[in-house]
C-alpha cells in the first residue's frame, strides 16, 4: 500500500526548498513570492547585506503591511537614534539604481552577475497599514492580494514572453 505520509527526511528536504534568502524569510510560491520579517536594519553593511540577498532573488515589489512604517519626513537621524525604524525601500531603491549604472557601463559579459536584480523602472512598493497584532478589513485584504496576483501575472507574462523573443 502505497504510504501518503512523508518521511522526516522529505519533509525536511521540502521544507528547505522554502527557506527564503534571509533567516526571517520564506517563500510562499518559490521564486515569486516571498514574505518575511521588515527588511531593514540600523547598521549600514548589515542592512545592504540584507536587501542585496533579497533584491538577487529577482523581487521587485516590496509589500508592507506594517502601520510603523516611516513616511518620508523620517531622517537618518531619526532611524539612526531609534526614534523610528529605517526607510529601507529607500536603500532598496538606491542599491537597484547601482546596478542600473552598473549595467550601462558594464562590458557585455560581466552583466551576468546582476541578471536576477530588477530595474529601477520595476521595482515597486506597496504599503498596507496595519496596526501590530491587529487585522484589518475584509476588503483592503482582497484588494491588497488581487493586486499580488495582477503583479504577478504580469512578470509571469513579461518572462513568457522575453522566452519567445
Amino acid at each position: 500500500m502505497l504510504s501518503l505520509t512523508p518521511t522526516p527526511l522529505s519533509l525536511v528536504s521540502l521544507l528547505a526548498v522554502y527557506v527564503g534568502p534571509t533567516t526571517e524569510s520564506n517563500w510562499v510560491i518559490l521564486d515569486r513570492l516571498l514574505v518575511g520579517a521588515y527588511p531593514g536594519v540600523n547598521d549600514d553593511d548589515d542592512n545592504m547585506s540584507l536587501l542585496w540577498s533579497i533584491l538577487t532573488q529577482k523581487i521587485t515589489t516590496f509589500c508592507c503591511l506594517q502601520v510603523e512604517y516611516p513616511d518620508p519626513s523620517v531622517t537618518e537621524e531619526m532611524w539612526r537614534s531609534g526614534k523610528a525604524i529605517r526607510p529601507y525601500y529607500k536603500d532598496a531603491v538606491d542599491i537597484v539604481s547601482h546596478v542600473d549604472q552598473m549595467r550601462a557601463v558594464a562590458e557585455p559579459g560581466h552583466v551576468a552577475q546582476y541578471s536576477n536584480v530588477t530595474t529601477s523602472s520595476k521595482l515597486d512598493f506597496v504599503h498596507v497599514p496595519i496596526v501590530d497584532c491587529s487585522v484589518t478589513d475584509d476588503t483592503t485584504i482582497i484588494k491588497l492580494c488581487k493586486d499580488l496576483v495582477a503583479r504577478l501575472a504580469k512578470v509571469r507574462l513579461d518572462e513568457e514572453r522575453r522566452t519567445e523573443g
